[in-house]
């Protein structure tokens, strides 16, 4: 009798790796939510995952047809970092805007967030926005991301 030994990255073969894989899709189609709210000239994306709310986005309508980009909530664990929910939001917020015919999305890059600038730099960046520095610091705000649509 002859064994058969499969080398693979970890204690998986191929067929269970596959399986994971498509079970993971499954969940993640199941259990994330990514909705949109807005009542007059305030616009909410809001991420849940299995019914409970993890994050929103506030942005406000401005009178030039733009979203302003306000305060966006900190994902409440660790966990939810890097998994791809901010770029979930903000893909729902640009099909928004799309629906919408908004002309241009922006935002103020807040001095508070400098420890993580560069993350939030490459997020921007990744979603096609324009990053602006200020020379000085503007009161809170050290630049701006803007996107023109």
């Amino acid at each position: 009798m002859v064994a058969h030994f499969y080398r693979s990255s970890g204690s998986h073969f191929p067929e269970q790796v596959a399986l994971q894989r498509k079970n993971m899709q499954k969940i993640f189609r199941e259990t994330v939510n990514v909705s949109i709210n807005n009542c007059e000239s305030l616009v909410f994306v809001m991420l849940s995952i299995k019914g409970a709310q993890i994050s929103k986005m506030k942005c406000i309508l401005q009178e030039d047809n733009s979203l302003l980009v306000g305060d966006i909530e900190p994902f409440k664990k660790r966990r939810y970092y890097n998994k791809g929910y901010g770029s979930k939001m903000m893909n729902k917020l640009l099909e928004y805007a799309s629906d919408n015919k908004i002309c241009a999305i922006h935002g103020n890059l807040s001095v508070v967030d400098q420890d993580h600038k560069e993350r939030l730099h490459h997020f921007y960046e990744k979603h096609g926005f324009e990053i602006v520095l200020f020379k000085e610091p503007n009161g809170m705000y050290y630049g701006k991301v803007v996107k023109k649509l």
